[in-house]
């Protein structure tokens, strides 16, 4: 596989993930126990939302990542995955 650096600004998709990883860095201090309970249950329902479309995206890039496992001789993007990300395929 291609070992050049990857910049988050070469696809629209991989700037989301940079700006959402840093979204949620910055709530490490943030304790939902002192939310009032209205926007506890706002905050639910938009996260089960949020984690829904994450998942719908996260499928549609795995599902078109085969050039992942032809490039570095892997079964497939899977297998490419948990080689890479040290994910165990079977869970």
């Amino acid at each position: 596989m291609d070992t050049q650096t990857v910049d988050s600004r070469d696809h629209p998709i991989l700037a989301l993930t940079v700006s959402m990883q840093e979204a949620v860095a910055g709530l490490v201090d943030v304790d939902p126990l002192f939310m009032p309970t209205p926007v506890k249950g706002e905050a639910l329902g938009r996260l089960r939302r949020l984690v829904s479309s994450v998942s719908e995206l996260y499928l549609r890039v795995l599902a078109n990542a085969d050039d992942l496992a032809i490039e570095t001789a892997l079964r497939d993007a899977g297998a490419w995955l948990a080689a890479t990300e040290l994910v165990d395929a079977r869970t």
